[in-house]
């Protein structure tokens, strides 16, 4: 597949989902760093990552969704720049 970059920044979507203020979100930052990362709101972060990025992640991605970083490396392999 080759790359594609999509128009929104991955701060910005995750943000939205997790309702905190983009630049919050260091690379390192995940579950135990924001409160508001729950369950539910990973699940919300999965659709909406599907949804903006045109990309359909497996069961292993969402597990490995540990960390804004996680997310990007997630992406990448699937030939997202986010």
């Amino acid at each position: 597949m080759s790359d594609t970059t999509r128009s929104a920044d991955l701060r910005d979507v995750m943000g939205q989902v997790l309702g905190v203020d983009a630049s919050e979100l260091a690379d390192d930052f995940g579950p135990n760093q924001v409160a508001t990362w729950t369950s539910l709101k990973h699940l919300e972060l999965v659709v909406s990552l599907e949804e903006v990025y045109g990309v359909s992640l497996t069961q292993q991605d969402v597990r490995a969704m540990r960390s804004v970083a996680a997310v990007r490396e997630i992406l990448a392999g699937h030939g997202v720049t986010a």
